[in-house]
């Protein structure tokens, strides 16, 4: 990392690699399975542990795992605003939270995942208390696997945005949830502010997909519901 230039791509090959602690430039890095989605055949992985990090500029992740180590560990929690963070075809797995928005009033930036499959995320996926506008999150051809959601909190939300009056729109598609979260006091959208459109996703087995008290927020199209209990 110390000897790339911004806009480089950095590649790796199968193994184990730890994340410094900040990371200031904007880089792609990329591992063996850049091309196979996380739900695919993949090659042995580039495992990329870290946590608490923090991103002066714009990142991408394609084709590695990334790690944390408990529920207690974030990968990053964002205190400024235009950035931009992308995963394609990434497992990311042990982690509280992968990206936190703690820092009052953040705006523009995006967030994508594409290709990913989500495993042992304990709280948050995004955590966006303090998010003011976006310009985008996108969630798309993602699995959300059924061990997700294990530290109890009613007011939780997988993927949270609670900011009032916030424009922020989340477009969540053709996922695949394979079931409910561990703890059944959580739910997988939330939305105080800011929107969700959800649609062309496979819910299997899942109950409490909403937080009850916001739903009219979050839009339902073209959904396919296997055993899926309720939306609240």
């Amino acid at each position: 990392y110390a000897a790339a230039q911004a806009g480089e791509t950095i590649t790796l090959v199968a193994g184990s690699y730890t994340l410094p602690s900040s990371c200031t430039k904007a880089i792609t890095i990329a591992g063996p399975n850049a091309l196979i989605p996380a739900d695919g055949t993949r090659e042995e992985e580039a495992v990329i542990s870290g946590a608490s990090v923090q991103f002066g500029s714009s990142i991408q992740f394609v084709g590695v795992k990334l790690s944390g180590y408990n529920d207690q560990t974030n990968f990053t929690v964002v205190s400024s605003s235009n950035k931009d963070f992308t995963f394609k075809n990434c497992i990311l797995t042990k982690f509280n939270s992968v990206i936190r928005y703690d820092a009052e009033g953040i705006a523009n930036g995006s967030v994508t995942f594409e290709g990913c499959k989500f495993d042992t995320i304990y709280q948050f996926l995004i955590k966006g208390d303090n998010i003011l506008n976006l310009s985008s999150i996108l969630v798309k051809d993602c699995t959300f696997a059924a061990n997700n959601g294990g530290v109890a909190n009613s007011g939780a939300g997988l993927i949270r945005l609670n900011k009032a009056g916030a424009t922020t729109v989340c477009t969540v598609v053709g996922c695949t949830f394979e079931g409910a979260l561990v703890s059944a006091e959580n739910s997988f959208f939330r939305a105080t502010g800011g929107t969700f459109d959800i649609q062309y996703c496979a819910f299997n087995s899942v109950s409490k997909i909403v937080y009850a008290s916001n739903s009219t927020a979050i839009v339902f199209n073209n959904n396919y519901y296997s055993e899926s209990q309720s939306l609240a």
